[in-house]
């Protein structure tokens, strides 16, 4: 838990020492990740305060890229049936 509880078993207002530990460790996660990912995608996540955020943008971001490549590459193939069927039909 976070947040300490005092002897009558009341929230204190002192951050605890496990929150302080795991902020600590997301910071290095944190890190990790921006150095870990290209210079473009770096400078959308620097905004971001968490590791989590990190990893949501970026999951994000290849989902919509990837369907949108092979929304594109399903494209160009039917072109190129299209074309071909187009070239024997004549």
């Amino acid at each position: 838990m976070f947040l300490e509880k005092s002897e009558n078993n009341q929230v204190s207002e002192k951050i605890s020492q496990d929150y302080m530990k795991w902020k600590e460790q997301d910071q290095v996660v944190y890190k990790w990740h921006l150095v870990s990912i290209s210079p473009m995608l770096r400078i959308e996540r620097e905004a971001c305060t968490h590791s989590f955020e990190v990893l949501n943008e970026t999951d994000i971001y290849f989902s919509t890229e990837v369907s949108l490549r092979t929304q594109f590459m399903n494209f160009l193939v039917y072109e190129h049936i299209f074309q071909s069927k187009r070239l024997l039909a004549c």
